[in-house]
Parts: C-alpha cells; sequence; structure tokens
C-alpha cells in the first residue's frame, strides 16, 4: 500500500476491518484476506463472494509473494477508482 501511494505522489490513507468484527460494514463481508478495496472495489477485481474467513492467493507477474495484489493492480485501482 505504501509503494503504491508512494509511486503516486499520494498521501497513504486506509482503514482497516476485522470482519468478525460488530461495527464492519456490509461492503467489507465475503473478501478473504488480504483484501484492498479502493471505493468498495476489490482491486484485483474479485466480486467478494467467497468466504470472509479465508486466506487469499494472487495470480500475478510480480516476483516474491502471491499473498498481496499486485502493485499495478493497487496503483491502477488508485489512480481511477472507477476502473
Amino acid at each position: 500500500m505504501r509503494r503504491a501511494f508512494s509511486q503516486l505522489g499520494m498521501t497513504p490513507s486506509w482503514q482497516e476491518w476485522e470482519v468478525n468484527a460488530a461495527d464492519v460494514p456490509a461492503h467489507v463481508h465475503g473478501y478473504g484476506s488480504p483484501t484492498i478495496l479502493v471505493e468498495g472495489r476489490d482491486v484485483s477485481g474479485d466480486a467478494g463472494e467467497g468466504a470472509d474467513m479465508c486466506c487469499r492467493v494472487y495470480a500475478h507477474d510480480e516476483p516474491g509473494n502471491k499473498g498481496v495484489p499486485s502493485l499495478r493492480d493497487i496503483v491502477c485501482a488508485l489512480q481511477d477508482p472507477r476502473d
């Protein structure tokens, strides 16, 4: 997240949610961990119809850990959250 914000010259800002918390918004349910939502949309394009309590694996070409969305997907979502 910090790398994506830095690449865009934006001040980092985000909200983290515990999906089992009583005050979690409805739009957060249905996504495994980790999930990054920008304006309520998953940066990887997932519809969020899965189980809350699961781990996610991401398919992308970046080296290293595939347990997080790609930097490219995060940057694209932050640039234009409507895409």
